[in-house]
C-alpha cells in the first residue's frame, strides 16, 4: 500500500517576498503492526510524545497528558529492538517521569489554591 503524503512550507524572504513550497510523495504503508513499529523513529516519538503531553497538562488535562504518556510509553516498549530505541525509551521514561511529577505538583497546588490559580501561574 501506498498513501501520498504532502508537506507545506510557508515562509518569507528577507526581501518581503511570500514563498509556499509544496513537496508530495507516495509513502509506502502497512497495516501490520509489527512491521510498522519495527521501523519507527523512537527519538522522534519519544520527543513528540512528551511535547504533547506537555501541552495538554499545560491546558490543565492532566489525565489526557498521563494516557498520552502511557501510550507512548507502551509504543517505544513494543519497538525496543536495537540500542537506539533503547536509548529514546530510556530518555523518554526519565522525561515521562519528571513530567508526571510536574503534573502531581500541580495537581496539589491546584486542590489547595483551586484550579483557575494554577492557570493564571501558568
Amino acid at each position: 500500500h501506498h498513501m501520498p503524503v504532502q508537506v507545506q512550507l510557508r515562509y518569507s524572504r528577507p526581501n518581503g517576498e511570500q514563498v509556499l513550497q509544496v513537496f508530495t510523495v507516495r509513502q509506502s504503508a502497512s497495516t501490520i503492526r509489527d512491521e510498522s513499529e519495527a521501523d519507527i523513529r523512537g527519538e522522534a516519538v519519544a520527543l513528540s510524545g512528551i511535547h504533547n503531553a506537555a501541552r495538554l497538562a499545560q491546558l490543565g488535562d492532566y489525565r489526557a497528558a498521563r494516557i498520552e504518556l502511557i501510550s507512548n510509553c507502551r509504543l517505544l516498549q513494543r519497538a525496543m529492538r536495537s540500542e537506539q530505541h533503547q536509548e529514546s525509551y530510556l530518555s523518554f521514561v526519565v522525561q515521562a517521569e519528571k513530567l508526571d511529577g510536574f503534573m502531581r505538583e500541580r495537581e496539589s497546588q491546584d486542590k489547595v489554591f483551586g484550579a483557575d490559580s494554577s492557570a493564571q501561574r501558568g
